[in-house]
């Protein structure tokens, strides 16, 4: 080596006009190691370079995907955690062919008929409860478990409940000792009744010695029982008023046809009575005759009572009608004993003949 340094040595042999010949080159090692180490830098930073570039790329493609998917689980996680009662607008900004913005505004329409059923199922669920409500039977819905999960107001009133205790807790809890102790039990055995037949069940219960009547009607449903409370203490009343009546408008009506039976066969045995006496015997029969007609109309009237007009009912003092009792028992009495007692309620005279 005459240079005193490292060399790298090629040879090659070809032949020429049928003479070999050899071609020798030679560069030097150290520009040949310069070369390689350049090439190597130059390739590192080329790769660092498009490492890089590559993971912006992708950085820039996972934000561009995974922006939207977040905004719509921000924008409907209030929902989710039940801060809001409807799902929120999800707005995602690109072009309106993006993908994301297409499944923005799909969840948006989604969203909005949602509402707007939910809305139209909120104001029937409002105007069945307002029915419900204003109905004079009670309502209660009990599931399979018998736990109330509706009521509407007469029912409450009739079990005397609470609603914030009543939905969702069993009917028997609620029994008491007292009168609704008897109702709610009664009830209970009947929602039993009516879900182990599935069938309608009716029963009659009276409360307060007969002062109150309920008819209970348990219908089977496919998820519980409707149990449908009816006050039918006035109609009870009203029936029971009107026995009273007839039987003392029988009484009534027995004595003036007494009267008149008894002076018409005195008429008939006896043809010679003076003219006058004839003619106060005739006035008598007249006379219990118009007290029969007039308690017939009044039989008329209490057979139609629940149909009159409000023109032909009057109000009339209590006490007066006493003091006229009183009057008619003095009449009949010479020395009567009359107290008055509970005056609203009822009214007992004491009579000493």
């Amino acid at each position: 080596n005459v240079l005193k340094e490292k060399f790298s040595y090629v040879a090659k042999s070809f032949e020429f006009h049928k003479h070999t010949y050899v071609m020798r080159t030679a560069f030097p090692y150290v520009h040949i190691r310069e070369l390689n180490r350049n090439f190597e830098y130059g390739f590192l930073i080329l790769g660092c370079i498009l490492l890089s570039l590559s993971s912006f790329i992708t950085w820039f493609i996972i934000y561009n995907l995974t922006t939207p998917i977040q905004n719509v689980i921000n924008s409907i996680k209030p929902y989710q955690e039940g801060h809001e009662e409807y799902l929120p607008h999800i707005k995602i900004e690109g072009h309106e062919n993006n993908d994301f913005v297409k499944l923005g505004e799909t969840l948006n329409k989604l969203s909005k008929r949602v509402k707007l059923q939910i809305d139209h199922l909120t104001v029937e669920r409002n105007e069945k409860a307002t029915i419900l409500n204003s109905l004079i039977e009670g309502v209660v819905a009990l599931d399979k478990e018998l736990k109330i999960v509706y009521s509407n107001k007469q029912a409450l009133k009739f079990l005397n409940l609470s609603i914030k205790k009543t939905l969702n807790t069993s009917l028997i809890s609620h029994h008491v000792k007292d009168s609704n102790n008897t109702l709610i039990l009664s009830c209970h055995s009947l929602i039993e009744t009516c879900q182990q037949q599935q069938e309608t069940c009716t029963q009659t219960i009276s409360l307060n010695n007969n002062r109150i009547i309920f008819d209970l009607i348990a219908l089977p449903q496919k998820n519980g029982t409707i149990l449908v409370l009816q006050d039918q203490s006035s109609h009870y009343k009203m029936i029971e008023m009107r026995k009273d009546f007839i039987a003392n408008a029988s009484h009534e009506l027995k004595t003036p046809i007494t009267i008149i039976r008894g002076f018409a066969e005195t008429l008939r045995d006896y043809d010679h009575f003076p003219r006058k006496t004839v003619e106060e015997i005739t006035d008598k029969i007249v006379r219990n005759c118009l007290r029969m007609d007039k308690i017939v109309k009044n039989l008329l009237t209490l057979s139609d009572a629940e149909n009159l007009p409000l023109s032909r009912l009057a109000s009339y003092s209590l006490l007066s009608i006493l003091n006229r009792c009183e009057n008619l028992v003095k009449a009949v009495y010479s020395d009567p004993d009359i107290s008055y007692q509970n005056i609203l309620t009822q009214a007992t005279f004491d009579s000493k003949s």
